[in-house]
Formats: structure tokens, sequence, C-alpha cells
């Protein structure tokens, strides 16, 4: 099971982890939600998204678009 991070130059926030085509979110996901709603570009554009697997960096669009393949659960955030 792949845990995302949402990543910046100050912190690392867990977003969730995906199994059997569900993404089961954590408080990072209610971060990111909360920026892209609100449009904060300024502070997105120093974020990314990175896996617990892999050392390949993602950006947030990225991100968002591979999550659609997803059931979001959100009772851990």
């Amino acid at each position: 099971m792949p845990t995302y991070y949402l990543v910046n130059e100050h912190a690392i926030w867990p977003l969730g982890e995906t199994s059997f085509k569900k993404f089961y979110a954590e408080d990072g996901w209610g971060i990111l939600e909360c920026l892209v709603k609100n449009e904060e570009k300024g502070l997105l554009e120093g974020m990314h998204i990175r896996r617990d697997d892999t050392s390949d960096r993602m950006e947030i669009e990225e991100f968002l678009e591979e999550i659609k393949k997803y059931q979001i659960l959100l009772d851990n955030v």
C-alpha cells in the first residue's frame, strides 16, 4: 500500500494510502484540499507529492489526476 506525502521545504504531511482502489485519507489530505479549494497558488507552488515506495517527485496536479481513480475515504481525516 503506497503512502503519499505532501511536502514543502518546512514540513511533510501524510496525505493517505491506496489499497484496492481506495484512498484512505489522512491529515495532509485536508490541508491539500483546503489549499486547492482556496486557490492558494503561492503556497501550492512550493509543494509536491512523494510516495513512500519511490523517490520520484509528483506535482500536485498530477497527483490529483492520479487519485481520481480511487474512492476517497475520509474516515482518518
